[in-house]
């Protein structure tokens, strides 16, 4: 079986990405993926038949975007399935303060209060919650970021500035922390500072 299709961001098609389908056959899970073209359409080859549990991420030189769905295959057939993908929100900023060496901005799903002393094993539990990250380059001075939501939603933005991963460094970590609400369709700039 196979699958094929279009991928839309918005009025525009994506123009990279992927769609990965996930099958539980009689042979158990099994995982196939497809690459999304430049005119935004996409197939993927030799699926086995049964229930698909779809992930579709794909972006255009205007945003980025993705879905999920659920269909069935059928044995030696072509389904076609058509994607329309949520646009990412976007969030830009300028993040002063803060002289470390490792320096960015983690988004978080939900509203996430950072414990201190921060460990290793924290930043392993928030990684899991991570929507994205944006790593500064800049060692010193201010530096802007962009952040893509996956939707919209309750999120905490985090800068951060620290000189290493070791435990010492680790424990030394400063944060600047902020709760934002996003709407679909919305732009934000939110400014951080590090204490």
């Amino acid at each position: 079986a196979s699958m094929e299709g279009r991928v839309m961001i918005g009025s525009k098609p994506a123009e990279s990405g992927s769609v990965r389908a996930t099958v539980a056959s009689t042979y158990g899970e099994e995982t196939f993926r497809g690459s999304i073209e430049p005119d935004g359409s996409y197939r993927v080859e030799a699926m086995a038949s049964g229930t698909a549990e779809i992930n579709v991420s794909g972006s255009n030189s205007d945003s980025r975007g993705t879905t999920t769905a659920t269909v069935t295959v059928s044995p030696n057939s072509t389904l076609t399935q058509d994607f329309d993908l949520q646009e990412y929100i976007r969030v830009t900023g300028r993040v002063s303060g803060g002289d470390g060496i490792n320096r960015g901005v983690s988004a978080y799903r939900g509203h996430i209060t950072v414990p201190t002393p921060f460990t290793a094993e924290i930043l392993q539990e928030l990684d899991r919650n991570r929507a994205d990250r944006f790593t500064s380059n800049n060692t010193v001075g201010d530096f802007d970021y962009e952040i893509d939501l996956p939707g919209p939603g309750e999120y905490t933005l985090s800068a951060y500035s620290l000189n290493g991963t070791d435990p010492e460094s680790l424990a030394a970590i400063r944060f600047a922390t902020v709760f934002i609400t996003v709407e679909e369709g919305e732009r934000l700039e939110m400014d951080l500072q590090i204490p």
